[in-house]
């Protein structure tokens, strides 16, 4: 027998993310956005000397960024970037604006 799941009740942000909003779950996303990095071997993992390969450059886009993770440590480590990211879900937006922020960030 099937088991009809129930509809999503919309986050106070409407977010388009399919798991109910809340802090456990942010956790959860940022902590695996940091073990998936870490398992990817650094940033750039399949550039030998990123350093060399960034510096012409001047912005990076991170699609799909979830909490910002990636683009906020790339946004720390390369101050001359200019580093933006967008994602569906509004409230890990939010976070990512907030930990910008937090950290003194003026180039994310």
């Amino acid at each position: 027998m099937a088991v009809t799941p129930e509809p999503l009740e919309p986050t106070r942000n409407d977010s388009s993310y399919f798991i109910k909003d809340s802090g456990a779950e942010l956790a959860r996303l940022v902590e695996q956005e940091r073990a998936f990095a870490k398992a990817l071997g650094g940033l750039l993992p399949e550039q030998p000397d990123e350093a060399a390969f960034l510096a012409p450059m001047r912005s990076v886009l991170d699609v799909a960024c979830g909490s910002g993770g990636w683009a906020l440590t790339l946004a720390q480590a390369y101050p001359h970037l200019e580093v933006m990211g967008f994602d569906i879900d509004e409230r890990m937006i939010n976070y990512a604006n907030t930990q910008a922020h937090a950290s003194g960030l003026e180039n994310a």
